[in-house]
């Protein structure tokens, strides 16, 4: 497939996918968000990809919205509103969620505004003592978007959340560390090394139909009401699971002290139990 501001690359089991709009610190337009969210669903689709890196070319990750048109950017008139406006300039972050694979941002530089939201979806963030952050929206005159008011408690809690988005300040990746906002700070020269050595880790090591419903559980779950619900579910997906070939394996490659040789493919074989969030309701 074609894109036109990203770059796309296979590095052993990971899928390399580079914002390529250097020239304006790679911020975001409409295409980008497609590029983006065709790039994710065809890795998905691909079982030779254990893991996603998304980073940034030249000297940002993303700069955030592209301000070139003035205000008309963020103008919604006439534009499709509620889930048809989520599905509509949102559908690359729900690329993000729906993902099989684990997602690790590579933080090259600063990631502001769109590119700090972009990064919220994501399993991993990575930072480059080079990066910058900024929840930027209320010095725009707008608020958070792309559901940084549900995902940013979540990762940092309540105060960082607060502090950043109701003052808009900048902030390197010292406290973004702090916050738990990223993962780890590297430096500039090794961040794409670490990402890659993340994601062999799971190449080597981990079940792919298992890796993809754990990632699931671990976004959706810690929204039911019923901790019950988790039970009921963590059964029939251990249910399901034991039916597949990877546990065989799994436990073999433990008693004999080797690597696994997992054959399970989160493109053709995700349990009869996923997913189990479209279902009806657990009583």
């Amino acid at each position: 497939m074609d894109y036109s501001t990203i770059l796309v690359r296979q590095e052993g089991g990971a899928r390399i996918i580079t914002l390529n709009r250097p020239e304006r610190l790679n911020a975001h337009i409409p295409q980008l968000g497609q590029d983006l969210k065709n790039a994710v669903r065809a890795a998905d689709d691909d079982d030779s990809v254990r893991a996603i890196i998304i980073t940034g070319a030249g000297r940002a990750f993303c700069a955030g919205q592209d301000l070139d048109g003035g205000a008309d950017v963020f103008r919604r008139e006439g534009a499709p509103t509620g889930e048809e406006f989520a599905t509509g300039d949102h559908e690359f972050l729900a690329a993000f969620l729906d993902s099989k694979k684990v997602i690790i941002g590579a933080i090259n530089g600063p990631a502001v505004g769109a590119g700090s939201t972009m990064l919220l979806p994501m399993d991993f963030r990575i930072a480059s003592t080079n990066a910058r952050f900024g929840f930027v929206f209320v010095k725009l005159g707008i608020v958070p978007e792309s559901g940084a008011a549900w995902f940013l408690p979540r990762l940092v809690g309540d105060s960082w959340t607060r502090r950043w988005c109701l003052t808009g300040r900048l902030f390197g990746a010292d406290e973004a560390l702090a916050a738990g906002l990223v993962d780890q700070v590297v430096a500039p020269d090794r961040l794409m090394a670490e990402a890659l050595a993340l994601a062999e880790e799971i190449a080597a090591n981990t079940s792919p139909v298992a890796v993809a419903v754990a990632r699931q559980m671990l976004w959706r779950c810690p929204a039911m009401d019923n901790p019950r619900d988790l039970f009921a579910l963590e059964l029939e997906l251990f249910a399901d699971l034991s039916q597949g070939p990877d546990i065989g394996e799994g436990i073999a490659a433990f008693l004999e002290k080797r690597p696994p040789r997992f054959t399970s493919s989160p493109a053709t074989g995700m349990p009869s139990s996923y997913p189990w969030w479209t279902q009806t309701k657990r009583s």
